[in-house]
């Protein structure tokens, strides 16, 4: 079975009339090349306005990109869309791995899943077919157990599997969905969206093939590959693995969100051998020339056969900075608690936080945490906290939906909740201008995987000409001398709409952004990735093109929240905590986000997408601008 990557086919499902439908829409696939893209597209032709995150009315989009299984390097991403369970606007994830090849070779491109089943089921999609399948028997698993289960019921090893854990099943907002090997569909609660569907897992092979339309497309594909793997950067991040910009050897400056964002410095800062000793196997994502990914076992000790399939820069941040653990291993077997439960490592640990700055300040008592001594640190009482989350148990319950919902319901400690439009802030923010903007604008409510520009980053200490990040080098990309200056606001916005716009193409053809020149100046550029897609079509894609395609789906997660959660300018503003309390310590000492400099800021950036200063809304004008008048009556 062969299909041109142009093809975009959608399988319809209705959970609650148990039925399915597949068809073709290619024209989908030319207004948005795929993933992201065409998920943010169906989500708002297909929910209704006011429909909550658990009722069976809400809908559920997966999708895979144009460049998926063509053998393009890094193109295996696989994007979810959905309702965002913590803060009512758009939920928008992206994983790698090799689901979303083995779905396209299954013949499906994109998924809508609506309704609710009766009983626990799962998805079986196997070349061209797609079958709703009784799970009752899977119920109550955990995502491990849930993945060999379902190989052995399936009776085929190269199975790709997407599942909810416990969390999941008991609605926890603070849940996440787990893919094999140990990636994730992560933040936005997806697990208690996919939990309240009674949908247990998406299980998939495929045996088709994908084949780009242009007869150069091989070429080329060689020629970018051959860029990828000529990078230090990505050699040192197949060496260490991606935990490595959280220790000492990837950035001794980088400030932390230490103890509930209280302080810049952590209790420990971490090397990177001392999670890379536990390391027993080094891969890579499918179509992936680096291999970022370490399987981690610790053997013995405290916490004896802890298993982890993948780990991120993310664990060490979250428990070891945010939570003050001290001992790596520690800071593993959260981790791998997570990844059992279908926790979402920066909720869950970001919740967490809030409730031990809470407990030590007198706030809550062990009254109220079933006696639980929830101090910063304490890493047995968090690891079973962990537990009571995911089931709901005790004081688990409160903690389930988050620290904002958690503080309203106590009407105490709204303050100490780290919250970006109601999700849990994950990174530290207070020096990096153009990154905190990023993360603060995000439509999925905090995070950085939008137009966060790393170009801020590892820039203390160094002469301004010696940094990859020059301002030659600056100029020349985004047109503004400063993208690599750090503590500066001026010109920010640029390189923040330059990587929204990039990231969301990258999404929307299934491309990984380590690929890109997010990570360095020298990697894919959107002139690069303009020339793959003109050869995956056929015709000519200027880079123009492709990157006023990254603003026309900018403008659909821009319009899902202000129609669905009537977000606004308010909501584009950072925590009070990172703008009244400056950083103590450190080389950042004293750098806060000041709100006249955000304000200012914010003006930019409203203002390079053509979006109304005052109110931060898009217009009827701005949705005909970029393609999407069939969308306008959403805003009436």
């Amino acid at each position: 079975m062969e299909r041109n990557c142009d093809s975009l086919r959608l399988a319809k499902i209705n959970l609650s009339a148990g039925s399915v439908s597949i068809e073709d829409v290619p024209e989908l696939g030319e207004r948005f090349f795929g993933g992201r893209g065409v998920d943010h597209y169906l989500l708002l032709q297909n929910l209704k306005r006011g429909v909550d995150f658990l009722h069976p009315e809400n809908v559920i989009t997966v999708g895979t990109g144009l460049l998926v299984g063509t053998g393009a390097p890094g193109a295996n991403r696989c994007h979810i869309a959905s309702t965002n369970a913590l803060t009512g606007g758009l939920g928008s994830s992206s994983a790698g791995g090799a689901f979303a090849i083995e779905l396209r070779r299954a013949g499906i491109d994109h998924l809508v899943i609506t309704g609710q089943a009766d009983i626990p089921v799962y998805l079986w999609i196997q070349d061209d077919i797609c079958e709703i399948r009784e799970a009752n028997w899977l119920w109550g698993q955990d995502t491990r157990s849930t993945e060999r289960l379902l190989r052995e019921e399936l009776g085929d090893e190269n199975v790709q599997i997407a599942c909810i854990g416990p969390a999941g099943e008991n609605l926890a907002r603070v849940s996440n969905v787990l893919l094999s090997g140990g990636r994730a569909f992560g933040r936005c609660g997806f697990g208690s969206i996919l939990g309240a569907k009674k949908l247990k897992a998406i299980a998939v092979r495929g045996n088709g093939q994908i084949l780009p339309c242009g007869t150069g497309f091989e070429k080329e594909g060689e020629e970018a590959t051959r860029t990828v793997r000529g990078s230090q950067l990505l050699q040192s991040l197949k060496e260490h693995g991606t935990t490595l910009y959280a220790t000492i050897e990837g950035d001794p400056y980088r400030t932390a969100p230490a103890r509930n964002f209280q302080k810049g410095e952590p209790d420990r800062r971490f090397h990177v051998s001392e999670f890379n000793q536990f390391s027993v196997k080094h891969y890579s994502c499918a179509a992936c020339p680096v291999g970022c990914s370490q399987e981690l076992k610790v053997p013995s000790g405290k916490y004896p056969e802890t298993y982890i399939e993948k780990i991120d820069g993310d664990t060490a941040e979250d428990f070891g900075f945010r939570l003050s653990f001290t001992d790596p291993v520690a800071i593993l077997k959260a981790h791998e608690r997570c990844q059992l439960l279908g926790l979402d490592l920066d909720n869950a640990s970001g919740t967490i936080a809030w409730a031990c700055e809470c407990y030590e300040r007198g706030i809550l008592g062990k009254e109220d945490t079933d006696g639980l001594a929830l101090k910063f640190g304490n890493e047995e009482v968090i690891l079973e906290l962990l537990e009571k989350i995911a089931k709901r148990e005790g004081f688990g319950d409160l903690l389930a939906d988050g620290s904002k919902i958690a503080a309203k319901r106590i009407e105490k400690g709204e303050e100490y909740s780290i919250t970006i439009k109601g999700q849990e802030l994950e990174e530290s923010i207070r020096p990096y201008k153009g990154w905190a903007l990023g993360v603060v604008v995000s439509e999925r409510g905090g995070g950085h995987t939008r137009g966060c520009p790393l170009s801020e980053f590892a820039s203390v200490g160094q002469d301004a000409n010696e940094r990859i990040w020059s301002e030659e080098v600056s100029e020349r990309i985004f047109g503004t001398k400063n993208a690599g200056e750090t503590t500066t606001y001026e010109n920010k916005a640029i390189p923040v709409q330059y990587y929204e716009r990039f990231h969301a193409v990258l999404d929307s053809i299934g491309m990984c952004y380590f690929m890109s020149n997010w990570m360095e100046p020298g990697l894919l550029s959107p002139k690069d990735v303009a020339v793959l897609v003109s050869q995956a079509l056929d015709k000519d894609v200027s880079e123009d093109t492709l990157m006023d395609t990254g603003e026309r789906i900018v403008a659909l997660g821009k319009l899902f929240n202000q129609v669905h959660a009537g977000f606004e300018r308010n909501d584009d503003y950072p925590p009070a905590r990172l703008m009244n309390e400056a950083i103590e310590e450190g080389p950042y000492k004293g750098e806060r986000l000041e709100k006249a400099e955000w304000d200012k800021m914010l003006d930019e950036y409203y203002k390079v997408h053509g979006w109304n200063v005052e109110n931060g809304r898009i217009s009827r004008h701005n949705l005909d601008l970029v393609g999407l008048s069939d969308l306008d009556s959403l805003l009436e």
